[in-house]
């Protein structure tokens, strides 16, 4: 009932598609950018409309209508996904990595048991409780609800689960050197605590040290598969990959940024993991008004979470999700992929060849359309402009494509060092000898950097702020007023210059703050050696005057 739409049924087909296609790709417009869209297409079109011109959008009750008219839209709030993300989860990266885990169940024999499957990860839960949404009183200007703190301190909490649904008890990291034996007060059964200096998170030991008393005791006979991610606590220790090498353990480690789609621990069991805690500590706030949040209840608030979220429907469902229990590579559904180009391909995506079927309305035959259907009915309606189009090639798909080009994330050859675009076995006998020839290298070159430090301490004419060139004229001094025909003197000081390293023909002294050495410097600037560490560094190198960076870093600290 009523007038035609302005744009018309076809059309608007046409933009449902479109952000149909945009969504796809990871660049679902907003509101204002469809009404945009529709401003832009009418005016390419030549169609007549009440558009508002000044502002070129089309308005709010046009909205509302073309929303009710095609129900396949609504509006949702989108979530945030990183470029590197949008980038590694690719069909290439994921495919790849199912053909790997095929190998690997095949080989080992894992094919049919999900009891020798396990996947691991961590994730942090802080000490604080979060309102979330309440009811109020309608028209309240301001919405209150008491928290624990300002922001709570995090603890890290390490899961893991297999194929077959059975959960290993958690293993908690706390900030600090020494653990209270109130910290294990109502924790799940079989809980671990870890105490770390620094901060709460996973570091390489801890992650040995759960491999080998945590998980080793409860590791089924055989062969076992454990899924982990690319984090440097899990594969850059040497003692860990031979230690799982050594009793059975697979470690296969994930694409990198993939994994909230091809982890199941992230699929299936974290998000209600922070649900349940977080409801546990809105109830604990509520229930002991004036107390805080602390370590000495988090057990508690831990068990009441764990109890409902690692349940074996969860886990089963997080391993079917994911491809992995049973196995299949289809599992990960299409909209999971945001790019589709080929590495180092890069642009917008091509119009689709059924839009060229469709004519272009504004032509003769839409025309005449147009005007039947607004001569019966009783009330006025806007038709379409009688002139036919100048370019009868130009289709509303191809018009949209250029009003809102939909861009395709191309993937990028080049990637970060330390990045593992790709999934690997970390504990296979290359990686290791990678890792051992990576740690021979750096005890070379600190051991190199050693003795360059000890032979410049040797010289004590050279101390304090003084330039590379000024010692190396004080020395030429020296020779210069040496008696040589005394043989002992001339022997003794001889010594002296050639054990010394800051010989122009023999040094190899490197600046500490760009790392280049003094006999290939380019630098038109002076050498200065640190007060304290009596290291060399160009004058340009530091932001401290007589001191290095790394030893004024440290004096203002002190400071």
């Amino acid at each position: 009932m009523g007038p035609m739409s302005v744009l018309g049924e076809t059309n608007e087909k046409k933009i449902v598609r479109h952000i149909m296609k945009m969504q796809k790709f990871g660049f679902s417009p907003t509101r204002n950018e469809v009404r945009s869209i529709a401003f832009k297409l009418a005016e390419q079109l030549k169609l007549r409309h009440t558009f508002n011109k000044e502002n070129e959008m089309a308005g709010l009750d046009w909205l509302h209508l073309f929303m009710s008219r095609n129900p396949e839209l609504s509006i949702r709030k989108s979530e945030g996904i990183s470029l590197a993300r949008s980038r590694n989860m690719n069909k290439t990266n994921v495919l790849k990595y199912f053909d790997l885990l095929q190998d690997i169940l095949v080989d080992n024999g894992l094919v049919n048991k999900p009891s020798n499957i396990y996947n691991m990860d961590e994730s942090g839960l802080q000490l604080n409780n979060k309102p979330g949404y309440v009811v109020a009183a309608k028209g309240s200007k301001s919405v209150t609800n008491v928290t624990s703190g300002e922001k709570g301190e995090t603890i890290s909490v390490i899961a893991c689960c297999n194929g077959e649904g059975t959960f290993l008890p958690p293993a908690c990291v706390f900030k600090g050197k020494n653990e209270k034996p109130e910290y294990r007060d109502n924790m799940p059964p079989g809980s671990t605590i870890y105490m770390s200096v620094k901060s709460a998170y996973v570091t390489t030991d801890i992650f040995f040290l759960w491999l080998k008393d945590h998980f080793l005791p409860r590791k089924p006979d055989g062969p076992v598969l454990l899924i982990l991610d690319g984090h440097s606590s899990h594969c850059s220790s040497v003692e860990t990959l031979e230690f799982a090498e050594t009793h059975g353990i697979i470690l296969l480690c994930l694409p990198s940024h993939t994994t909230h789609y091809l982890q199941p621990l992230d699929r299936a069991f974290f998000k209600a993991l922070k649900t349940y805690y977080s409801n546990a500590c809105n109830s604990y706030m509520k229930m002991n008004p004036g107390r805080k949040i602390s370590r000495l209840i988090f057990g508690k608030l831990l068990s009441d979470a764990w109890v409902l979220a690692a349940t074996a429907n969860n886990a089963i469902s997080g391993f079917r999700a994911t491809g992995i229990v049973p196995f299949n590579p289809h599992a990960i559904p299409d909209y999971a992929y945001l790019t589709t180009s080929e590495p180092g391909e890069a642009g917008l995506l091509q119009t689709s060849p059924e839009r060229d079927d469709i004519p272009l309305p504004g032509t003769s035959n839409s025309t005449n359309d147009a005007r039947n259907f607004s001569e019966s009915q009783s009330s006025s309606s806007i038709v379409l402009e009688t002139e036919p189009s100048a370019n009868e090639n130009v289709t509303p798909g191809k018009l949209l494509d250029a009003i809102s080009p939909v861009p395709v994330i191309a993937q990028v050859e080049k990637v970060r060092k330390n990045s593992r675009n790709l999934a690997e076995i970390l504990n296979s006998g290359s990686n290791i000898q990678t890792l051992k020839d990576k740690r021979q290298k750096k005890k070379e070159k600190e051991a190199k950097s050693s003795m360059k430090i000890q032979k410049e301490n040797k010289d004590p004419k050279i101390t304090g702020k003084k330039t590379k060139g000024l010692a190396i004229k004080e020395k030429s001094k020296l020779r210069s007023t040496v008696s040589w025909s005394d043989t002992e003197s001339e022997s003794s000081v001889e010594l002296q210059l050639n054990d010394s390293d800051d010989d122009p023909n023999e040094d190899e002294t490197c600046c500490v703050g760009c790392d280049e050495e003094y006999s290939k410097t380019k630098k038109p600037v002076d050498w200065i050696q640190c007060l304290k560490c009596e290291r060399w560094f160009h004058e340009d190198c530091t932001k401290y005057g007589d001191l290095c960076d790394t030893c004024g870093k440290v004096k203002l600290r002190k400071v």
